[in-house]
């Protein structure tokens, strides 16, 4: 019950809410198919983590190979957000590229939407260093209620983030999926109009929130 998860981590609370979006879990009710299936230890983690339950591959007290000094929790909330841990979350990010491609093909099937035309996001850092970072898929004529030149990024996140770990930012509902997505907006928002583009953070908590921005793209 919530009062129980209150009563309990902030980090659990802060994954429960996250989870707690309409739509989070259908997963759970979708037919398996060749691009939507678990295999068991995929479905056994994925349980898990929606039951707020530890995860019994991580042993308590296990060191992450990152710079962190915290120990690996039995939650799994550290490897949802170790950025050493590139390989496992770059395989996360693009299932959600694809999913995301598809979604946008089927919505406006005129846009020839690619992966394969990448305008720059930014094309220089704070200190004027060459920067050059792409993004994850372009809609040349717009998708949902984007009529122009559509440009999205794909991000992951947890909901369990440093902060409330450490108890110095109380759990709120999407918070670490909307924080995500307003610094995307403060470093690319300028370069892609300047292009003529809208940009598009589709910021995902790995929990099950999607950020206000990939909302209005799925709804539009």
């Amino acid at each position: 019950t919530l009062a129980a998860v209150q009563s309990g981590p902030p980090q659990h609370l802060a994954s429960f809410l996250s989870g707690s979006q309409r739509g989070a879990n259908s997963w759970l009710y979708s037919i398996p198919n060749e691009r939507n299936r678990f295999s068991n230890d995929e479905f056994r983690i994925a349980i898990n983590t929606l039951m707020l339950s530890p995860l019994p591959d991580i042993p308590l007290g296990l060191q992450c190979d990152c710079s962190s000094p915290r120990s690996m929790d039995t939650h799994g909330h550290h490897v949802y957000a170790c950025r050493s841990r590139r390989s496992e979350n770059n395989a996360l990010h693009d299932d959600l590229r694809d999913l995301v491609l598809a979604m946008g093909n089927r919505a406006s099937p005129r846009n020839g939407s690619t992966r394969n035309m990448k305008p720059f996001l930014c094309l220089s850092n704070d200190k004027g260093e060459s920067n050059r970072k792409e993004g994850d898929i372009v809609f040349p004529a717009g998708v949902g209620p984007h009529t122009r030149m559509t440009i999205v990024d794909i991000g992951v996140t947890t909901a369990a983030s440093a902060p409330v770990i450490d108890g110095h930012q109380a759990p709120v509902e999407g918070k670490a999926a909307e924080d995500y997505a307003q610094r995307k907006h403060e470093k690319y928002d300028a370069n892609c109009n300047a292009v003529g583009a809208d940009f598009v953070p589709v910021i995902i908590e790995c929990q099950g929130y999607i950020g206000k921005d990939g909302q209005k793209l799925f709804n539009g």
